[in-house]
């Protein structure tokens, strides 16, 4: 009778040192690979979104500082004109004033796409880095796993 205890008391110790040993695996586990992706992702996120901040923000100041040189020149043209009064030259000022604000427009929506394809480029980054750290992850999860698979089998 005390053997067959023993036997069973055993067996449960074993059973409840492998369901412990899964346990303890899988919870390291789930905590290193959401740890890892955390701060990944977030140091990815920061440097990105100031590199973003940084070139929007300079190319804002471009598109300002054109559309206030343009604003002045506009501003002196308009004073020679009324001091000139000739038709020919207001015609010739208006479409050279034109042509600075339509350039204007044209260097913006550029920078626009230039900034979308940026962002783009950089999120597809951000996406690829993610992947990577889950998949270095589910790797370290494996190895892992297969380390404490071994140790059992060799008990």
């Amino acid at each position: 009778m005390n053997t067959i205890v023993t036997i069973t008391n055993i067996m449960i110790t074993n059973l409840l040192s492998n369901i412990l040993v899964t346990i303890k695996s899988n919870i390291l586990v789930t905590i290193k690979s959401n740890i890892l992706v955390t701060i990944k992702s977030n140091i990815l996120v920061t440097i990105k979104s100031n590199i973003l901040v940084t070139i929007k923000s300079n190319i804002l100041a471009t598109i300002i500082v054109t559309i206030m040189v343009t604003n002045l020149l506009a501003t002196i043209l308009a004073t020679i004109l009324v001091t000139i009064k000739s038709n020919i030259l207001a015609t010739i000022i208006v479409n050279i004033m034109v042509t600075n604000l339509m350039a204007t427009i044209l260097v913006s929506i550029l920078v626009s796409i230039l900034v979308t394809n940026l962002m783009a480029t950089i999120l597809a980054t951000i996406l690829v880095s993610i992947l990577v750290s889950i998949l270095v992850t589910n790797l370290l999860a494996t190895i892992i796993l297969l380390a404490v698979d071994l140790r059992r089998r060799r008990k």
